[in-house]
């Protein structure tokens, strides 16, 4: 009586094996067939068994009698484990502001990786791919990523790295002028910040620039004291994890018609009170025009230029003589197009 017992070398970590074993001699069929395993006891009684072994390396040993009185047949098979692949990966970047674009490199030994390859990016998103993927997280979260990845020999490993990679959220930029209208006598305003989540700020006030109050939270600025305009003001935050936001806003500064008409002048070149004319805020170019009389009615100067002043030379280039001169001035506000004439005089002192 003889037995010849046929199993696969290697199998997959808790797969089943197929054993069989094909009897010869003796007094012939029927035969019974008893299969064991050491440590284990009787595991199968049929020529054939499909039986998951519990061990790396398994010997299983078969017995055939044919019950006729012939010495009973034995034969022995080993059946080993191959050693699943362990799947190692990469992300490009821990984290990333969602929507975060990020790329995983599969770094499991070639010789481990076979066609098949399994990720699961913690977010019910799963692809099946063995080169390097990338994958974009959607919602702000940290993510769990799993890769399985089957071997030459078709045996799976699995590995899941926890919290892997992160998208972050973004921080919400905003701020408040105080106060609400601001006009060209005193153009201070005060920011104040409503940002969530800043932990840096960057500040732009048009077209200057006010080193000291860029990177403060609330900064307090002096705009242009030469016109009513709207200057944007631009906030720039960032959380964190360096996530940007920035948020745009108009500041309006009004302007304050105001005109003043010293009483008098010394023209006497030494750079002070030399010049005669208005000052002011907000007089328009256009419809402007100054006229100087003498004590007889006689116009000894006239300007249509609000620049253009008096210096105390009479027409001709002689100086005009000490004592007291009328002004018409004609002006008109620039902000709201209303004209203006006012009466005056005023005193040359030499």
């Amino acid at each position: 009586l003889t037995a010849v017992a046929y199993a696969p070398d290697s199998i997959c970590v808790d797969a089943s094996s197929t054993m069989h074993v094909v009897p010869g001699g003796g007094i012939g069929a029927p035969y019974s067939f008893q299969w064991t395993e050491p440590g284990v006891g009787t595991i199968g009684t049929d020529d054939t068994l499909v039986h998951t072994p519990a061990g790396g390396s398994s010997t299983f040993i078969v017995s055939v009698n044919d019950g006729c009185g012939s010495p009973t047949a034995f034969d022995t098979v080993q059946v080993a484990w191959y050693p699943p692949p362990v799947p190692m990966v990469a992300p490009d970047k821990p984290e990333d502001c969602y929507p975060a674009a990020i790329s995983f490199s599969n770094l499991t030994p070639a010789a481990d990786v076979g066609a098949y390859c399994l990720w699961d990016f913690g977010d019910g998103t799963t692809l099946t791919d063995c080169g390097p993927v990338q994958h974009t997280y959607m919602n702000v979260g940290c993510y769990d990523v799993t890769l399985t990845v089957h071997s030459p020999e078709g045996c799976p490993g699995t590995s899941t790295f926890p919290e892997l990679v992160c998208a972050r959220p973004y921080p919400v930029a905003d701020f408040e002028q105080y106060p609400l209208t601001a006009n060209v006598l005193d153009p201070v305003v005060s920011f104040l910040d409503h940002s969530q989540d800043a932990v840096t700020w960057t500040w732009s006030f048009g077209p200057f620039t006010d080193p000291d109050s860029a990177f403060v939270p609330e900064p307090v600025v002096r705009f242009p004291e030469v016109d009513e305009g709207d200057y944007p003001v631009w906030l720039h935050v960032t959380n964190i994890y360096g996530c940007p936001d920035s948020v745009m806003k108009f500041v309006h500064i009004d302007g304050v018609f105001s005109v003043y008409v010293p009483t008098a002048f010394t023209p006497n070149n030494d750079g002070t009170n030399d010049l005669f004319g208005p000052q002011g805020i907000g007089i328009s170019e256009e419809g402007y025009s100054l006229v100087v009389f003498d004590r007889w009615g006689q116009p000894v100067f006239t300007s249509t230029k609000p620049w253009d002043l008096w210096n105390g030379e009479l027409p001709g280039g002689a100086q005009a003589m000490p004592g007291v001169y009328s002004w018409r001035l004609d002006v008109v506000n620039k902000f709201v197009g209303q004209e203006r004439t006012q009466f005056g005089q005023v005193t040359l002192v030499r």
